[in-house]
């Protein structure tokens, strides 16, 4: 009779079976059944009756009679007396211990036991189970179809009596510890949880905890065999993880997916799958099998790793081998799931831990490296230099490169080149010839083109790599992490780490790049921000050096004043005391060019004396401010005397109202505050976008002017507070600043406000500093006002010059498209009697008469803006009965 390989396409996965049916002629016929993946095909051969002994084949008839039930009803019914039947219903409701075997059960001496009972087969049993034995050895365990010498000796044995073999690959032998647990009972749940969450726990990675959790469950379901399957970076396949091996933790890559081997379908289909031989040959959702490595195979259970996202991360094989005292019950498989899903869950618990503990060493990271970055942003090698240093540690790169954009040349550039060596410090090495290429060509041209990052695991592979720079360098470049350097949306480099150690970058190192990136683009943006300002600071440098050559006094003036710096006695004006001084008055009377610097002079001496300020600075700081006055109609220096003369007489005429300090800083403020006035006010400054109105919020023209006194005052020579302490000069500094920005006539309403509520309310005390700070600043814009109480005739031609320069701002306005006011609009010149009405009754005699309350010998003051109101009143009752049509002043004559 022929054997019976030759009836199937897939010997290797073969199994013979004995299949007992009843002739249609009364006799028996022993008929064989052929097992394959695909199908069941039947083959009946007729044989004489032999005993056959069951420790050899008890398996092999087992698994036949559970699949074919009909045939056990008919031997069961056929062969055993009802004594037996009801013996065995006796011992069915007593529930069998794991370690009690078949031998046992037939040692009843009132029962002949199903061993015994199996002898009275037909012959044809025997030979049919000898046939299967031959087949799987002449085509299983002989390196039959499908087979290999290697499977014959990893692991599985044959037991030389026809039991039938299932090929499955196993990764470690579940080794058995002698004591309780060698029994067969399960390890403690307890004490496996607490195992678990100790290795979940730990800071292994997750393959090595899955890996642990794997070998656990298998020592508490007593598996002889386990495996366990990881996924992939990419997710699409799984591979056999193998922590033993020393040239890789995975073997090859298996795709996720139907119709291969079983693993693969347990991980596309995410099921769990508990299985006995016979089931596995006959399943075609994996027609593979379940792998390709010899161990035989009594029942297996495969179970998904799924996360609580529904991701999976592994598959876990349990393999219970023939010859185990049981297989795996439905309660093993319901520990194995419990556990997975327990597991999964504190992985997935862990995992998030570990990602946020990963985002607070990467946040430790780049803070350290961006304060090291910005510590060298003013170099850009340095810079450049930590940023690739600092890459390569976070990245755990082999190396690194950058490369900056020539964009005139369309080329790509590098300067900088790493030649650290594996195991020593990282060194970065400038070089005098750099390496060029097209900005086309390579990864990094690729990057710097797209502008898009790009993750390289096998660079040779890579049509876009370029080979010249490895041609030059000496270098063999594995895996590629390239990502673009931006700078106002435009790519000027890409960085680019080279051959990680121990593996391929992965998403996480993307991540971590970018987040490095944007500090980097950060860095170079700020470095190139720095460069431009310290060019723009030198520019300065260069512009106000040659500003203070020119806005000096020079040589020759400083000769001509120096020689006498003090006026005669006899020859200083006996007005110079009286408020109605005005400095045309002395360049009328003094053909001297420089007779209001020694009048300036005089007052100071009047004032502070000689003791303890340099002749000379004295000079040179009159001199200078003089020229750093612009030529405009009024804001110009003999405004600026005027002004300053006002303040003399102020301080001259209420002696122990101010202290020194106060007197010193309020006369020199007046000198100074309008040094280098434009002949346009604040509002101008703003809506004209001039640089002023970028550097001061408010006050404009005042900060500058006091910037501009601050200035002078440092400048070699002109250091006349150089004799004060320190304490006084911060003072006299302070008390500067106040007094120049309160001549902003905004500010001044609120000053004035203030001040006249204490009066009324009788709070005023000369002794609190606010107050006097207050009474200060009235003094400063009575003086800044001063024109408005000289006497009529310098009164009128004054307004006359202030007019001028309110219409030549307006002029200007209205070129720039902005609307001037009534007062700086030359087309409403007839309005100017009634503006000036208007002006005095609403700010200068308010601020006069309060000026002269408190310091009571100012009251002259208050008598010429009476005396020069009642003028503008009646140019402005003669302007209305003639109407806007003339004018009864006309700038012109």
């Amino acid at each position: 009779m022929s054997s019976p390989a030759k009836h199937s396409s897939n010997a290797r996965r073969t199994i013979l079976l004995p299949d007992i049916k009843s002739g249609s002629n009364g006799h028996r016929k022993q008929r064989a059944v052929v097992l394959t993946t695909t199908s069941l095909e039947r083959r009946t051969y007729n044989r004489s009756s032999n005993v056959v002994e069951f420790d050899k084949n008890f398996h092999i008839v087992k698994s036949y009679l559970a699949n074919n039930p009909d045939a056990f009803e008919e031997l069961v019914l056929e062969l055993a007396s009802p004594q037996q039947l009801e013996n065995w219903l006796k011992r069915k409701g007593k529930p069998l211990s794991k370690s009690t075997t078949y031998d046992k059960l037939s040692s009843n001496d009132n029962e002949t036991g199903l061993k015994n009972n199996l002898k009275r087969l037909p012959s044809a049993a025997e030979n049919l189970l000898h046939n299967n034995e031959s087949y799987y050895n002449n085509n299983v365990g002989k390196g039959g179809s499908g087979s290999s010498s290697s499977s014959s000796s990893s692991g599985s044995t044959s037991t030389g009596t026809g039991t039938s073999r299932i090929i499955a690959k196993y990764d470690q032998v579940n080794e058995k510890k002698d004591g309780s647990n060698n029994k067969g009972s399960h390890l403690n749940n307890f004490q496996l949880m607490k195992i678990l969450n100790r290795n979940i726990s730990s800071d292994a990675d997750q393959r090595t905890i899955l890996y642990d959790m794997a070998k656990h469950i298998a020592a508490t379901v007593s598996a002889d065999h386990y495996s366990l399957y990881t996924v992939n970076e990419s997710g699409n396949a799984i591979c056999l993880y193998q922590p033993d091996r020393k040239d890789n933790a995975t073997t090859a890559s298996i795709p996720i997916e139907t119709g291969s081997i079983m693993v693969a379908y347990v991980a596309k289909t995410k099921t769990s799958l508990n299985l006995r031989p016979e089931q596995i040959l006959l399943d075609d959702r994996f027609p593979k099998g379940i792998s390709y490595e010899a161990v035989s195979v009594d029942s297996i259970i495969c179970q998904p790793i799924v996360l609580p996202d529904n991701s999976l991360v592994g598959v876990l094989v349990l393999i219970k081998t023939v010859g185990s005292k049981s297989r795996f019950s439905n309660n093993d498989e319901e520990i194995v799931t419990t556990f997975l899903q327990w597991g999964s869950l504190a992985l997935c618990s862990t995992k998030m831990m570990k990602a946020v503990d990963r985002q607070r060493q990467l946040q430790n990271v780049l803070f350290s490296v961006s304060q090291s970055i910005f510590n060298e942003v003013t170099k850009r090698n340095a810079l450049l230099e930590i940023i690739m240093v600092s890459a390569k540690k976070l990245l755990n790169a082999d190396r690194c490169a950058l490369f900056l954009v020539d964009y005139e040349n369309q080329e790509l550039y590098a300067d900088l080149f790493d030649e650290s060596e594996p195991s020593g410090d990282i060194k970065i090495v400038p070089k005098e010839k750099d390496i060029r290429f097209s900005v086309k060509k390579g990864i990094a041209g690729h990057v710097v083109t797209h502008g898009k990052m790009i993750n390289v695991s096998d660079a040779y592979k890579d049509p876009r790599f370029n080979r010249d720079i490895d041609i030059k360098t000496g270098y063999t470049t594995r895996s590629i992490l390239c990502m673009p350097i931006m700078n106002k949306g435009r790519c000027i480099g890409a960085i680019q780490m080279l051959n990680k150690i121990n593996g391929d970058f992965t998403k996480e190192d993307e991540d971590a790049f970018k987040i490095f990136t944007v500090y980097c683009n950060l860095a170079l943006h700020t470095s190139e921000i720095y460069v431009q300002l310290r060019k723009s600071e030198s520019k300065r440098k260069v512009a106000l050096d040659s500003y203070f050559y020119h806005s000096s006094c020079t040589n020759e003036e400083m000769e001509d004043i120096i020689a006498s710096p003090y006026m005669q006695v006899e020859s200083i004006p006996i007005r110079l005391e009286s408020i109605n001084f005005t400095a045309d008055d002395a360049s009328a009377e003094f053909s001297d060019p420089n007779v209001l610097p020694r009048l300036f002079l005089h007052m100071f001496r009047e004032l502070f004396g000689t003791n303890g300020f340099d002749v000379f600075d004295l000079c040179r700081f009159t001199l200078t401010c003089r020229k750093n006055y612009r030529r405009v109609p009024y804001h110009n220096w003999y405004h600026a005397f005027n002004v300053t003369q006002s303040m003399y007489y102020i301080i001259k005429n209420s002696p122990g109202a101010f202290d020194r300090l106060e007197c010193l800083a309020m006369f020199i403020a007046c000198l100074c505050h309008d040094l280098d006035h434009r002949g346009t006010n604040n509002a101008f400054q703003v809506k004209s976008e001039n640089p002023l109105a970028d550097l001061y919020s408010t006050s404009v023209l005042e900060q500058h002017h006091f910037n501009m006194t601050v200035m002078i005052l440092q400048r070699d020579g002109h250091t006349i507070l150089s004799s004060l302490s320190k304490e006084d000069h911060e003072i006299v500094m302070n008390y500067i600043h106040d007094a120049i920005i309160a001549t902003d006539l905004a500010l001044y309403f609120g000053n004035r406000s203030a001040l006249q509520k204490l009066v009324d309310n009788e709070e005023f005390d000369w002794n609190v500093p606010r107050h006097r700070s207050r009474v200060r600043g009235l003094a400063m814009t009575a003086c800044d006002l001063i024109a408005v109480a000289k006497p009529w005739e310098y009164q009128f031609e004054t307004v006359k010059q202030i007019f001028a320069e309110f219409y030549d701002q307006g002029d200007v306005e209205k070129r720039l498209g902005i609307t001037p006011v009534a007062m700086m609009d030359r087309d409403r010149e007839a309005e100017l009697p009634a503006n000036q009405v208007g002006f005095i009754n609403g700010i200068c005699l308010p601020c006069y008469k309060l000026l002269a309350y408190l310091l009571p010998n100012t009251q002259p003051m208050v008598d010429n803006i009476m005396i020069n109101l009642q003028h503008w009143q009646q140019l402005s009752d003669e302007q209305e009965q003639i109407g806007k049509e003339s004018k009864v002043i006309s700038l012109s004559d």
